[in-house]
This record gives C-alpha cells, sequence and structure tokens, in this order.
C-alpha cells in the first residue's frame, strides 16, 4: 500500500531511501541471476559441443562395425529366394508386396515404412549363425522380404518362390519328435 507523504518531511525520505534500497537489492539480484543463467547457458553450449563430437565418432564407429559386418563371410544358403508375395496391415490399412524377377512392386504405405527401417539402419541377426542382414529395399531377396515383414504391423500372408532344385542334393530336413 502506497502512502502520499509530503516531500519536506522526514517520512517522505526514508520511503525513497527504502524504495533507493530495495531497488539495489533487486538490481543486484537480478545481476546474480544473470551470471548463474550466463554460466549455465555457456556449459549447455559445450556440452552441445562434446555431444555433437561423440555423435560424429559413435556414427564412424557403427559405420565401421558394419563394414566389418559385412565383410565377414557366412556361409550362403543352398537354396537362394527368387521371389516372394507379402500381403499385411500397415496402421490398419491392407498392403501388398510381390518380388519376381528382380523387382519389388509394392504399396507405397508399406514401402515408406520399409524406407524408415533402411534409414534408421535396422539389422536382422541371425543367432545360430554369425549372420546379419541390413533392412533394404534393393538387396538380396531374403533382406527385402525381411524388411518387409518388419514394416508391417501384421503379416497375413507371405509365399515364397524357391528355385527348383537342381542337380545339388536337397538339405537335410529336420524332423521334430513326436508329441506323446
Amino acid at each position: 500500500m502506497r502512502t502520499e507523504v509530503e516531500p519536506g518531511g522526514t517520512d517522505w525520505r526514508r520511503q525513497v531511501r527504502a524504495q533507493t534500497a530495495a531497488a539495489v537489492a533487486a538490481a543486484v539480484l537480478l545481476a546474480d541471476r544473470r551470471s548463474v543463467a550466463m554460466r549455465h547457458a555457456q556449459a549447455l553450449h559445450e556440452t552441445a559441443a562434446i555431444l555433437r563430437q561423440t555423435s560424429q565418432t559413435e556414427r564412424v564407429l557403427v559405420r565401421r562395425a558394419r563394414e566389418r559386418r559385412a565383410r565377414t563371410t557366412a556361409p550362403e544358403p543352398r537354396r537362394e529366394l527368387i521371389g516372394f508375395t507379402l500381403e499385411g496391415l500397415v496402421d490398419g490399412e491392407p498392403v501388398s508386396a510381390r518380388w519376381a524377377n528382380g523387382t519389388l512392386q509394392c504399396d507405397p504405405p508399406l514401402r515408406e515404412r520399409a524406407l524408415l527401417l533402411v534409414d534408421m539402419g535396422e539389422e536382422f541377426v541371425y543367432p545360430d549363425s554369425p549372420r546379419c542382414l541390413a533392412a533394404t529395399l534393393d538387396g538380396r531377396p531374403v533382406a527385402v522380404a525381411l524388411t518387409l515383414i518388419r514394416a508391417c504391423n501384421r503379416v497375413v500372408a507371405f509365399e515364397v518362390d524357391l528355385p527348383r532344385p537342381g542337380p545339388e542334393p536337397p538339405a537335410p530336413s529336420r524332423t521334430l519328435p513326436a508329441r506323446s
């Protein structure tokens, strides 16, 4: 509450001095806060620079690791996938894709989702054999199929086209024990 005091009295001088002291105290407090904020901003700037450098280093390390994995030769499967047909759902919308003769035909929503996986560097790792396939839409058919399957929220149907057996003997089949 402000009260008007006549300029000639001692109350007026006391009030002006109190207001001056309050203004000086507020200015000192604001200067301290500004100083703290400036130090904090400088620390954030330095942290951002460190994070940028660390991120660049990590990207290089990840790229080198992927290149090393790509150079390791895993035994190729005897029968390579030559084509496939996929039907599924992406965000509740029916989608389909077909790989035949090295060409992919794919619905746009499925392609967009699959490209996101490719851009994120998704990898498919076989735990039982040291093999890793990177997500792709233009690589080996098995990697393309895995990418599209992962891109679907739900797979409704998946058909595989394998080469016809030739002179090479078929791979031994595994039989599961009968349930009792």
